[in-house]
């Protein structure tokens, strides 16, 4: 009983905290003089690699842009799914806008029943993965 009475009378140490992480964006930032080096040192961390971050994210942006292609793409096919030529239109317009074919056996059965939009959507997004990891290494 003492022990809780000792610790209710003792507030905990309000010490100093580490200081907000504050994030910058690497668009405002210029390395064309040594004035702006001056600037640019108190601002960013010293290991801050600026041209690699600008990489990274243009990649970042082609990769999210192929994945978030899928969904209206497939909402696209499924509005064609019962004309003629389905087929043919299907694979050309995969083709031209996510940069690869569908498979031939999912395509077939449109005409006999719906669509299969849960195989399509999966194999859309496992071809994307493979194209990403091409087009990395």
């Amino acid at each position: 009983m003492a022990y809780r009475n000792l610790a209710s009378k003792h507030k905990s140490f309000l010490g100093p905290t580490a200081p907000r992480k504050r994030f910058y964006d690497a668009k405002l930032v210029s390395f064309e003089s040594e004035k702006n080096r001056e600037i640019v040192d108190h601002s960013i961390h010293p290991l801050t690699d600026i041209s690699s971050n600008k990489k990274l994210e243009s990649y970042e942006k082609k990769v999210k842009e192929k994945f978030d292609s899928i969904v209206p793409f497939l909402k696209k096919i499924s509005s064609l799914q019962h004309e003629e030529d389905f087929f043919e239109l299907a694979n050309q317009l995969s083709s031209s806008e996510l940069g690869f074919k569908l498979p031939d056996h999912i395509l077939r059965k449109a005409w006999v029943s719906h669509l299969d939009m849960k195989a399509l959507f999966a194999w859309c997004v496992f071809q994307s993965h493979q194209t990403v990891s091409d087009d990395f290494f």
